[in-house]
């Protein structure tokens, strides 16, 4: 009786530490989950903190190139909108739909609408999207763009894909003449044409 009962009360202890041992496992375990958790999510919303204090930081000036000697026809919103900061005239512009740039006229930055770009007279320089394109040789897109879609110079061809929503690429067809393309496909060509994409 005496051996059954301290082989049976054995068992309990033993099954008993070992209950223990798993729970105390468990609880080392999910601390530690739930701290390092707890550490990457607050380290998680820094890097979106600063992501965002950058981006706005950078929203009116990361995706505008400087143009020397050059005016944007047009002014955004059919008026004259002028500032003295060029950091304020591209936060204003960033708010208005139909603005694509800024030009300084002078000692003052106002909104303009474009996308035609034209040579200052006045020493004005203007500030656009940059044209971020890939050049492939011996290649084509398909499709025109919607609109106007050719033109003499890559510059100005370049300038209006930029703006329309439907145009993926320029294609240069002559030395002179280029033309805006809305297929995305990049195809083979047989007759040496060039395609700048937008990369």
């Amino acid at each position: 009786v005496v051996s059954t009962q301290s082989t049976g009360s054995s068992g309990i202890n033993a099954e008993y530490g070992k209950q223990w041992y798993q729970r105390r496992v468990r609880g080392v375990l999910n601390y530690y989950t739930n701290y390092y958790y707890k550490s990457n999510l607050r380290m998680f919303k820094v890097v979106l903190i600063l992501a965002a204090l950058a981006a706005l930081a950078t929203a009116g000036t990361g995706n505008y190139c400087k143009r020397p000697n050059t005016v944007l026809d047009g002014y955004a919103g059919f008026k004259r909108r002028a500032f003295s900061d060029k950091q304020a005239a591209f936060d204003e512009c960033f708010k208005i739909r139909d603005c694509n740039g800024i030009t300084l006229e002078g000692s003052k930055y106002t909104l303009r609408k474009g996308p035609e770009i034209k040579t200052s007279s006045k020493g004005e320089t203007s500030y656009t999207k940059c044209m971020n394109f890939c050049v492939l040789t011996n290649s084509y897109l398909s499709g025109y763009s919607s609109g106007k879609y050719q033109y003499y110079t890559l510059e100005k061809a370049k300038l209006q894909c930029l703006y329309r929503q439907d145009c993926q690429g320029v294609i240069q067809e002559a030395r002179d003449k280029f033309t805006l393309r809305s297929g995305d496909k990049i195809r083979p060509s047989a007759d040496g044409e060039t395609t700048y994409k937008l990369c």
